[in-house]
């Protein structure tokens, strides 16, 4: 298991608070970083961890959340078009008005428990 600690956390942060720093590391660096950060990103998203950080869900009757588009998509490793175009056909997707889907949250948890 990786352990990163909160001080190499701050470092990186720090590096790209400052663009303008990344110059300074050498070619051979530059790469290095870049396959360290596919790399995470990678397992992050077979990992389903979602890569932004999603906005407060309003809460539906029940105590359901309704999840916006891109925090739906995050959750089930797709794309936010795909998600669009396969709307009308999966159990969870809940049409508030013309134009504004979302999702709710318990359904989607569902919806991967019976598909696993």
């Amino acid at each position: 298991r990786m352990n990163i600690t909160s001080l190499e956390l701050e470092g990186l942060s720090s590096l790209l608070d400052d663009p303008t720093r990344l110059q300074e590391l050498t070619p051979e660096d530059q790469i290095a970083l870049l396959a360290c950060i596919e790399k995470a990103r990678v397992y992050l998203r077979a990992n389903r961890v979602p890569l932004v950080a999603p906005s407060p869900a309003p809460v539906a009757p029940g105590g359901d959340r309704l999840l916006k588009v891109e925090a739906a998509a995050a959750v089930l490793a797709v794309s936010p078009n795909w998600l669009y175009e396969h709307a009308a056909d999966l159990p969870f997707t809940r049409k508030l008005t013309t134009g504004a889907l979302r999702f709710s949250e318990r359904g989607l948890q569902d919806y991967l428990e019976r598909l696993a």
